[in-house]
């Protein structure tokens, strides 16, 4: 009759008494006495809103059932006799201790408590308290119920440790983004061997009225300049570019489309790697016109980003982010760079299968890394002649049209962690991408790599080949190269790369207004 009763509770009436009796019936008849029992301590009351012993220990105690030791068990024997009156949210001074001693003696007289237990328990009783409900990963568990529905229990990939890392920086982070006016952030870092997501954050404050139950790893927004990288590995592995091959970086009308730079200047002719490290706008288009806007979609969506929808929807804009993109995918594209090249599924449940699938030779992705990696350009922190002792990492900014998305994506050969940051309602704008360097939390083996013996260029300066058939030669591949003495710059290059010129030295070449 109890458990029927806390199952569904009812007004005390005689009719009520008689529907209690029939499911009471029925309970005896369905379920075996142990299993009654487990019913009737799951159902158990311990006041302030507090069901069942399992809700119970976590809140008074912070552990699990099993984990109890014999006085702790005690009281919570003892509280479900009324939980008003015994609870811990009570404080009845002598009544309320007479009434605990009472009922524990009791309990040791039945031999139910050893001695040992009671002492235990009247040392407890007076310091039993009301643990604050943890609030742990909102966006992360609504997005798995929703991704596999049905299922009672769930075991994530999500690791405790790092989650709180990655939600230190955010909470760290906050008073300085607010200040410019931002109000949201979001992050994922994944595991690159594995693939394995183990930290997501969906917003700064998922109770915050501006936007903080908006999934910010899942929702669409312009990536800006994220995606050169792929559009410069796709040129290098074509040997359509070397990382020396010089590109203009001019004032450049394509119809109605004219792009310019992030600092609104222009440099005139600008090796392909510095292009990309620099992020410099117009070089990327006028290679994204020689490419193609169908190859280089069709390159982005085998990369992993599947929210990516028909060519006809897309122009020139689409490597300076025309387009809409999540973190979550975003970052699980990069991994393909320190991947070699693999692009791979992510795993956000144990046991979870990973599907990879080769988009890049090994030596594109090595050139990309380093081209990354390097630290005189303007997103890295203006200290950046004296972080010689940093963690070498690779990372690319990005900013959308407008400036209300900044991001950031970096990677070593352990971790692959992205970051945005903005406002969902885009009442703000947010300035200058994030800094990765200053920006990524100290994840276990977030360390300096070590360049595979293979990848070591040369010092005597000779051609060398890498451990996929990648090169070093000295030289440059670019307009107006003469015969004379030796290029100082160095190049890597992949075969089949085809150079347009000789390998030689600049050439003086005259004009009316002077040489040039």
């Amino acid at each position: 009759m109890q458990i029927a009763r806390m199952m569904e509770p009812k007004p005390r009436t005689l009719p009520s008494k008689a529907i209690e009796a029939l499911r009471a019936l029925q309970l005896e008849l369905h379920y075996s006495k142990a299993e009654l029992l487990e019913i009737y301590v799951n159902l158990l009351p311990y006041g302030s809103n507090v069901e069942g012993i399992g809700a119970a220990c976590r809140l008074y105690f912070g552990k699990p059932l099993s984990a109890l030791t014999p006085g702790e068990m005690a009281l919570l024997a003892v509280i479900p006799r009324a939980p008003e009156r015994f609870g811990p949210h009570r404080r009845e001074g002598r009544l309320r201790e007479r009434s605990w001693r009472s009922l524990l003696r009791r309990l040791h007289r039945q031999r139910a408590l050893s001695k040992q237990g009671l002492d235990e328990a009247g040392a407890l009783q007076d310091n039993l308290r009301r643990r604050p409900l943890p609030f742990l990963l909102p966006h992360a568990s609504e997005w798995v119920k929703r991704t596999f529905p049905g299922k009672d229990r769930l075991y994530t990939t999500l690791s405790l440790s790092v989650q709180r890392l990655v939600e230190g920086l955010a909470l760290q982070e906050r008073n300085s983004l607010e200040r410019r006016g931002i109000r949201n952030i979001a992050i994922v870092v994944l595991e690159n061997r594995t693939m394995e997501i183990k930290a997501l954050v969906g917003s700064q404050d998922y109770l915050s009225p501006q936007g903080g139950q908006v999934n910010g790893f899942l929702a669409l927004r312009s990536p800006g300049s994220t995606l050169k990288p792929f559009l410069y590995a796709y040129a290098l592995e074509r040997g359509m570019i070397t990382t020396e091959t010089l590109l203009r970086d001019i004032p450049t009308d394509f119809g109605e489309y004219a792009p310019e730079n992030f600092d609104a200047q222009y440099h005139g002719l600008v090796p392909a790697g510095e292009a990309l490290a620099q992020s410099l706008n117009v070089p990327a288009v006028i290679l994204q016109q020689r490419v193609g806007v169908a190859p280089f979609l069709a390159l982005l969506k085998n990369s992993g980003l599947d929210s990516l929808r028909e060519p006809k929807e897309y122009g020139l804009s689409l490597v300076l982010g025309g387009c809409g993109l999540s973190l979550l995918e975003l970052t699980k594209a990069y991994s393909l760079f320190p991947l070699g090249g693999v692009s791979s599924s992510f795993r956000i449940l144990q046991g979870e299968p990973v599907y990879r699938k080769r988009v890049f030779q090994p030596g594109t992705a090595y050139l990309i890394s380093e081209i990354l990696s390097r630290h005189n350009r303007p997103d890295f922190p203006s200290q950046w002649q004296e972080t010689s002792d940093l963690v070498k990492v690779s990372w690319k900014t990005g900013t959308s049209y407008g400036r209300f998305d900044a991001w950031s994506i970096g990677f070593t050969p352990d971790y692959t962690v992205g970051v945005w940051v903005g406002n969902f309602d885009n009442r703000f704008r947010c300035g200058n991408a994030p800094s990765v360097p200053n920006s990524l939390p100290p994840l276990p083996g977030w360390r300096t790599p070590v360049v595979p013996e293979a990848f070591r260029p040369d010092p005597s300066g000779g051609v060398r080949l890498l451990g996929d058939g990648s090169q070093v030669r000295r030289g440059t591949d670019q307009e107006g190269l003469g015969p004379q003495e030796p290029c100082p710059r160095r190049d890597l290059y992949l075969p089949p790369t085809v150079l347009s010129r000789p390998v030689g030295s600049l050439q003086e070449l005259p004009r009316k207004d002077g040489p040039r």
